[in-house]
């Protein structure tokens, strides 16, 4: 039995693809580079201060904890 192999063009709607640049900036009791990024990251202490991010070149955005959530 075969199974009939297609490019990732042929299964996806590349028109729908949007290139996504972000920045997370956190903050916590723990060190990130004594502890590393795992330890870090699961820590309570850790919370998210803002995340900055641009789609496809748009002018770049802010969200902070307890706003909504940006439209796609």
């Amino acid at each position: 039995m075969s199974i009939e192999q297609k490019p990732l063009d042929k299964l996806f709607d590349l028109s729908a693809v949007k290139l996504v640049f972000w920045d997370l900036e956190t903050h916590s009791c723990l060190n990130v580079t004594q502890c590393g990024a795992y330890s870090y990251a699961l820590d309570p202490s850790t919370d998210v201060h803002f995340m900055s991010f641009a789609v496809d070149g748009d002018e770049v955005q802010t969200w902070r904890p307890g706003d909504p959530v940006a439209a796609s």
